[in-house]
Formats: C-alpha cells, sequence, structure tokens
C-alpha cells in the first residue's frame, strides 16, 4: 500500500470510530434530574424553623439540595404563592425514596403541626446528553 492511501484509509477509520462514539454516547443520556416544589402555609413560625433544620438534614442524605426555601416572588400570572420551596434531586427515584423514608416519615408530624402544604409535588427535568 502506498503511504497516501494508508494515511487515507486510517483517517476514515478514525472518523468511524469517532462516530460510533459519538453515536454510542448519545444512548447513554444521563438520568434527569428532579424538583420537589412545595408551597407551603407557616401556621407556627417557631415550630416549623425546628422541623426545617431537621428536614434539611434528611434532604441532603437522600442527596437533595435545597434550592429555594422562601424568598423574592415575583408573581407573572395567578397569585402569589404561601413560601415556596424548591429541591433538587438527582433523579425522580431519588425524591421518592427521600420522601417514603423513614427519616422523613418521623418529621410528618412536626410539619403537619407548623405548616398546611398547600401542594407539593416532584417533577422530572430535562435530562443532559
Amino acid at each position: 500500500m502506498k503511504v497516501p492511501f494508508k494515511v487515507a484509509i486510517a483517517a476514515l477509520a478514525g472518523m468511524g470510530v469517532g462516530f460510533a462514539g459519538h453515536e454510542l454516547q448519545g444512548e447513554q443520556a444521563k438520568t434527569p434530574p428532579a424538583f420537589v416544589i412545595s408551597n407551603i402555609e407557616i401556621t407556627n413560625p417557631e415550630k416549623y424553623q425546628k422541623y426545617a433544620e431537621a428536614a434539611a438534614t434528611v434532604v441532603t442524605a437522600y442527596h437533595g439540595k435545597i434550592l429555594t426555601r422562601g424568598g423574592k416572588v415575583v408573581v407573572f400570572d395567578g397569585h402569589a404563592p404561601h413560601r415556596v420551596v424548591l429541591i433538587e434531586f438527582p433523579s425522580l427515584d431519588d425524591a421518592e425514596r427521600w420522601r417514603s423514608s423513614p427519616e422523613f416519615q418521623k418529621l410528618k408530624p412536626l410539619q403537619q403541626q407548623s405548616a398546611t402544604y398547600v401542594e407539593s409535588f416532584a417533577i422530572e427535568g430535562v435530562g443532559q446528553p
């Protein structure tokens, strides 16, 4: 084989391997994150403070990250929420494990004594390739 032909074959082979690897990479998309969104009406601030501190520890234990806990809200449509808590988890399964965990269940009485959850739900985010 002449050198230019060998170089051309090697280049084509390299491109084929690179293309195949790129295609395979697309199939290995990361699990999309999940977000727990809660709209909370605090009924007992002192008890809620205790609940929030204990709950944060449980969130962390289940790989969650509290992104917002109250804070300034700008309403674009509809009504203003009471207090919004936004928690990110690596996956929807992680969010469900956290919510059904024995540690979280132990906190439910304190949660119910300190706040009313207007709504609370988990939603799957957008996966990244």
